[in-house]
């Protein structure tokens, strides 16, 4: 903050004296006192708004980096952690769904409701099914059969 006095500003305005007696036809004119600058070190405009253009910068590094973290350890990486993966959803009603999920290597058919969770049923692929496989070797037999009986 600067203070000017009435006497620095007369002393720097002795030099305009005579300029202004030679417009005003040789009197002399008192120059009136300018008056005191308080506050005259607030900061140009430019100089505000390079301060702000600098805060905006850093203000949007930090946001690049929060970003670059959570990617790298955000809760989708927690996600590939977790023992339980969901296949797949359908929704079969009002807050009522049914899900395939997969824990551990074997998939299970569950329904949910809003107050409710409830396993249907453990899915397991054809080939494992004890049905499935006393079916294929009764086509195996039948087909062996027929082929031994045409020949």
């Amino acid at each position: 903050m600067v203070l000017v006095t009435p006497a620095e500003v007369r002393a720097v305005e002795a030099p305009l004296a005579p300029a202004a007696e030679a417009s005003s036809g040789g009197t002399q004119s008192i120059a009136k006192p300018q008056p005191i600058v308080i506050g005259s070190d607030v900061p140009k405009f430019s100089e505000l708004a390079s301060r702000v253009g600098q805060g905006l910068m850093w203000v949007g590094f930090g946001i690049f980096i929060v970003i670059a973290l959570l990617k790298r350890f955000g809760p989708n990486r927690m996600q590939a952690l977790s023992p339980i993966e969901v296949l797949g959803r359908q929704t079969i009603g009002p807050k009522m769904q049914i899900s395939i999920i997969k824990v551990e290597g074997r998939k299970f058919l569950i329904s949910s409701t809003a107050t409710d969770l409830r396993l249907l049923t453990e899915l397991v692929p054809p080939a494992e099914s004890e049905e499935f496989n006393k079916f294929l070797m009764n086509e195996q037999l039948q087909t062996a059969l027929i082929g031994n009986s045409r020949t």
